[in-house]
């Protein structure tokens, strides 16, 4: 499941803003630029990986490689 493309699940680009403001909303964390790609929005594991990353008040410039 992690490995699901969400593309292939559904999620489209207005699914993808909504989610993203969902997730920053309720992991009080806020998607740095870097952030923001097709990668990370990829799969439900690189998301998580982001989220996660994120939470743990990760900075930006060691986001590389989320996704």
């Amino acid at each position: 499941m992690a490995d699901t493309d969400l593309r292939d699940a559904g999620l489209d680009s207005l699914g993808t803003v909504e989610l993203l403001g969902r997730l920053e909303a309720r992991y009080d964390i806020r998607f740095v630029d870097e952030a923001l790609s097709r990668e990370t929005f990829g799969t439900a594991g690189t998301l998580w990986a982001a989220v996660a990353r994120l939470a743990a008040g990760v900075g930006s410039g060691d986001l590389e490689g989320v996704a």
